[in-house]
């Protein structure tokens, strides 16, 4: 702020300057008295007179004389006007820049800062994103390699139990048949002894009337 007030105050210098110097060259100068007053008069007619003349024999290359705005070229600048609108420019500048243009890089420059802090915060917010997933799907391989070990292990106790309950099984069923077997043994023993007993009775019995006879 303070190169700018100092170039506002230069330009304003330079400004109230040439205005000065403008002022002072189309101020009336006094009159000369005197003798003096007669020779410049006759002075002054005498220039007027040449300048009417030539006036004259460059009517035709210097359209632009007797103009009732200005003696001048249309096409020669002039350096008060060229020096006034320079430093109407630097002053346009220099308020524009502190008022408009200074707000307005500010301005772009904030936008510029969000969109990056924008751009960092997406960044985090996606390398958390990846690496809560990463680990997800390692808690679910986890998960996933648990609950197959615990299968394996219900299924090798299944078959186990089974090949027990199978074994415990064929072990009843071979102790039944032996029993079975056992009983129909002694069931053909006895049924034998019987046999043979009533085998002798009936012999008996023959033998006894055979001999009575």
């Amino acid at each position: 702020m303070i190169r700018h007030s100092s170039l506002t105050a230069l330009a304003i210098l330079l400004l109230q300057c040439f205005v000065s110097i403008a002022a002072a060259e189309d101020a009336p100068h006094p009159p000369i008295s005197g003798g003096a007053a007669a020779d410049e008069a006759a002075a002054i007619n005498d220039a007027a007179a040449s300048s009417e003349a030539k006036e004259h024999e460059v009517a035709n290359q210097k359209p632009w004389q007797g103009h009732p705005d200005t003696q001048k070229p249309p096409l020669q600048l002039d350096p008060y006007l060229l020096v006034f609108t320079l430093v109407s420019f630097l002053l346009f500048i220099n308020v524009m820049k502190s008022f408009a243009w200074q707000p307005m890089i500010e301005g772009l420059d904030e936008r510029d800062a969000r969109v990056v802090r924008a751009e960092q915060t997406a960044a985090k917010v996606q390398q958390e994103a990846q690496r809560l997933r990463v680990e997800t799907e390692a808690k679910i391989a986890e998960v996933h390699a648990q609950v197959k070990s615990m299968l394996d292990g219900a299924r090798r106790e299944a078959e186990a139990k089974g090949a027990e309950i199978v074994a415990q099984a064929e072990a009843e069923a071979l102790r039944v048949k032996e029993q079975a077997l056992k009983a129909i043994e002694e069931a053909k023993q006895q049924a034998l002894g019987e046999l043979e007993g009533r085998v002798g009775q009936q012999v008996d019995a023959a033998t006894s009337q055979l001999l009575n006879v």
